[in-house]
């Protein structure tokens, strides 16, 4: 199961079709997703997965998601680390 976190914008994205027509990139660490996303039947994902990219490091991509310049596209054990490694004391 994969996640996708959006920056705040002007006018709220909710829906696939919204990301996707955003022109926010979607990205994953090492570019999981893109695979993933390059095998549905679904319009909206393949969509996304065109303009997805790649990080090499959670600290750039997660800062980059917190400037607005992506859209999150992780497994929930990614981000349930995130949290838990650098959120938390455990």
């Amino acid at each position: 199961m994969a996640f996708l976190s959006v920056p705040l914008t002007q006018e709220p994205i909710n829906t696939l079709e919204e990301v996707a027509k955003s022109g926010i990139p979607t990205a994953s660490l090492f570019g999981s997703s893109y695979i993933l996303g390059r095998k549905s039947a679904n319009p909206w994902i393949l969509q996304m997965a065109d303009d997805h990219v790649a990080f090499y490091d959670s600290d750039v991509g997660l800062a980059n998601y917190s400037r607005g310049e992506l859209v999150l596209y992780q497994s929930r054990q990614f981000l349930e680390n995130e949290i838990r490694t650098k959120l938390t004391d455990q």
